[in-house]
């Protein structure tokens, strides 16, 4: 897979980190492998067009201090206020040692039960965890709808189409999509009756 580089500069610890928001960089830290954490910052704008196209499963090779360091995004925190990235926390990662970590799953295709049957496709996972080499790490996994023909059949994590340098290490039983059935006009007038005796919320 391809590598996103992103250029990240030891962080001025004399300057408070509100500062350096202002200043447009992120303070961020990149640790792992039994190596001494680097407390380093990145440009806002460019973090934010690399996590557009990486997330955090695809591998960013940081070119710091003087080095390249393979790594993925651990973890992010937000302003509580304006949602912006506030902090990004880099691991490092071993080119040689399996990983694991989230891959979105992205729904394609026609389901015969909504599309015929008037029935509504509900998604119970939208990401799943896969165990593998860094290098063998994909951005997605593509699910295809087309076999739920009815209310009876499900996607399950068994069904994922991967290949064979990824292991899926979520239950192999666990359901990834279904249908439901439209609902009966008893139903949806018995919800509006519960939903009328509702006291009002003040």
């Amino acid at each position: 897979m391809d590598i996103i580089t992103l250029k990240a500069e030891r962080r001025d610890l004399s300057q408070k980190a509100k500062h350096l928001r202002l200043k447009g960089h992120i303070p961020c830290i990149c640790y792992g492998m039994k190596k001494e954490p680097l407390v380093l910052q990145v440009d806002h704008n460019e973090f934010i067009k690399v996590y557009k196209k990486a997330g955090t499963n695809t591998l960013i090779r940081l070119n710091a201090i003087g080095e390249e360091i393979e790594t993925l995004i651990h973890e992010l925190q937000f302003d509580p206020v304006s949602d912006d990235v506030d902090h990004v926390d880099f691991i490092r990662v071993d080119m040689q040692k399996p990983v694991y970590t989230k891959v979105s799953l992205v729904f394609v295709g026609k389901s015969a039960a909504v599309a015929d049957l008037g029935g509504t496709l509900v998604h119970h996972k939208s990401e799943v965890e896969v165990k593998c080499l860094p290098k063998d790490l994909i951005h997605e996994i593509e699910v295809d709808i087309s076999s739920i023909i009815d209310f009876h059949t499900s996607i399950h994590i068994r069904d994922l189409k991967v290949n064979d340098k990824i292991e899926l290490t979520d239950n192999m039983d666990d359901v990834v999509a279904t249908a439901v059935p439209p609902k009966t006009e008893e139903e949806i007038l018995a919800e509006d009756a519960a939903g009328a005796a509702e006291p009002a919320k003040e």
